[in-house]
Formats: C-alpha cells, structure tokens, sequence
C-alpha cells in the first residue's frame, strides 16, 4: 500500500488557490483602506500625489500654526469686509476727490452739486491780481456756511469763498483749505474739505489750478 505524502501548502498557493476562486465566481470585492489599517510612520510624503489631499482630508488643528505666503493670497476669493459703520465711507461721509484742472482768467466751473449747496471755481482778476477761489452757493434759503469766510444765515444769491489764493499776474501763490462746512435746512451737509487753489503754480504762468477732496453727508 503506497503511502501518501501530505505536504504543507505554500503561501503562494493559497494566494493562487483564493484568486482563482473569486475569478470563478465572477464577484468583485471593494478593497477599503482606513487610518486603522496603516501603521503608524508607514506611509510618507512620497505616497502622496501632490495637491490631492483636501481641507476635509486633515484634522483641525493638525497642522499648528502654517505660514501663508503673499502671493499665494487670491483677493478675489476674499468677500468684501464690513466695518461697524459703512466700509465704503467713514460713518456716513463720504470723499468726492477732483482731479486736478486748470481754468484762465475769467473762466469758472460748477465743482460739486450736494443737494441745495453747490461748489463752484472762479478764476478772475481783480485789480492787477489774478485769484483762484472755490465758493459756495444755495438754492435754498436758510443755509449756514463757514469757510474762508462766515455766513449763519446764507440765502440764495449769496456766495461765500470756501477757498482763495491771489497775487499778481504771473506771480505764484498757493492755498490749502483744512477747513470749510455747509448746512442747509433739508439736512445737506459738507462736512470738511481738503481743496487747494493757486495762480501760476507748477510752471503754469497765468492758470488758476485746482484741485482736492470734500467730504459730503
């Protein structure tokens, strides 16, 4: 009787023995790896595809403190920021700039319109001067002005300097006003300005120049 040999099997046989059993059945398995099957230290950054990892892959604060670089920053993925008060004006006011022109004698030019109170330049002669002023008007009776000069009780037809410089034809002057404000009875306000005036500045002989801001509310 002859003896039968039992042998162990190899490893790699049952490897092929299980392959081939799934092959026959013809059913497919999902392979899930989770943190729990990965041993600690095993997996490094050359494992990784770069950029494949989310925000939703890490654990919050994982990562501690992580520099951002400035020009990694996207401004147009930033939302507008709100202030306390109003993120285009500083509570309420608002600055008109104008960009800097230039008038010759004898001309003139509507600055700003605020409600019953306008803003105009004037450059004009007077005597042997030249003058470049900015002055207000009213289409309201009942208006307070104090600018480079003072009027509580500003009426229509009136008109205050807000701002002047003045010198002899072809002479350099220059004016900065830092202060200047307007109320009228339907509640318009100018609530400061930061306009300048001069005559031949700039290498400009014999031109009114003009320019600033005025902050309105």
């Amino acid at each position: 009787m002859k003896r039968i040999l039992r042998g162990r099997s190899s490893p790699a046989l049952i490897v092929s023995a299980i392959a081939l059993f799934v092959a026959l059945g013809g059913s497919a398995y999902a392979l899930t790896v989770t943190g729990a099957n990965i041993r600690n230290g095993t997996v490094s950054a050359a494992d990784v595809k770069n950029y494949s990892l989310t925000g939703k892959d890490i654990q919050r604060d994982s990562l501690g403190r992580v520099p951002i670089k400035e020009e990694r920053l996207d401004s147009s993925k930033i939302g507008k920021v709100k202030s306390a008060g109003d993120a285009d004006s500083l509570a309420g006011v608002a600055a008109k700039r104008f960009e800097a022109f230039t008038l010759d004698t004898g001309g003139s030019r509507e600055l700003l319109r605020q409600g019953p109170l306008v803003l105009s330049v004037r450059c004009r002669a007077e005597g042997a001067n030249q003058v470049a002023e900015v002055v207000l008007q009213t289409t309201q009776n009942g208006a307070a002005v104090d600018g480079a000069q003072n009027d509580p009780q500003f009426d229509v037809g009136e008109t205050v300097q807000f701002a002047q410089a003045s010198a002899p034809l072809g002479t350099p002057a220059f004016e900065q006003a830092g202060d200047g404000s307007a109320i009228a009875q339907d509640g318009t306000e100018i609530l400061g300005q930061e306009l300048y005036v001069g005559t031949s500045v700039v290498g400009q002989g014999n031109k009114c120049r003009y320019g600033g801001v005025v902050y309105v509310g």
